[in-house]
């Protein structure tokens, strides 16, 4: 039997301004993950009014790749259906750099997939601050539509690095649109 791991919940915390992901998993994939460090993901604004199905894309986009590569299936309750289509075609296009993903096997399981819909026309980019996020901000960005910068802590920054942390929202916060 393959191994797995189960998204269970969303938390939302400090007046809806920051999930906090609750996901079980077997033994066998155990050393992918830091059970004592929860994955959390923090918003400027209030986003608890977000369906489940979206708000569960930060984890997800996160555990999928590992999944891959590691060969264990990921389960939860519902997601939505476009983003579930595109994390396919991104299987895809890494299946054909890396084969053992293929062979692999690893699947996204989901009990409903949800079909969002979404007004308006805002854009965002991820955002780590280097040339290339620059390049990209610039070719994209409009004056009549700015781009919404997206950072993500952790990634390029570790966690306890508040001054860089800060100093990149500060970035950010006054990158002209």
């Amino acid at each position: 039997m393959r191994n797995k791991l189960k998204i269970n919940t969303l938390d939302y915390r400090e007046q809806g301004t920051e999930i906090v992901y609750d996901f079980t998993y077997d033994k066998g994939v155990s050393k992918y993950f830091n059970a004592k460090t929860p994955f959390f993901v923090s918003y400027k604004e209030d986003v608890s009014a977000t369906p489940k199905s979206i708000a569960v894309i930060p984890l997800l986009a996160n555990l999928a790749p590992i999944a891959w590569f590691a060969g264990f299936d990921i389960e939860l309750d519902e997601l939505d259906e476009e983003f579930y289509e595109s994390l396919n075609k991104i299987k895809i296009v890494f299946s054909k750099t890396y084969p053992q993903i293929k062979e692999r096997g690893s699947e996204i399981k989901v009990k409903e997939l949800i079909k969002n819909s979404q007004s308006g026309n805002n854009k965002a980019m991820l955002f780590s601050g280097g040339v290339d996020a620059y390049v990209t901000y610039f070719r994209h960005n409009e004056k009549n539509n700015p781009l919404h910068l997206i950072t993500i802590n952790g990634a390029d920054i570790p966690l306890e690095d508040k001054k860089q942390w800060e100093s990149v929202v500060h970035l950010n916060e006054n990158e002209p649109s």
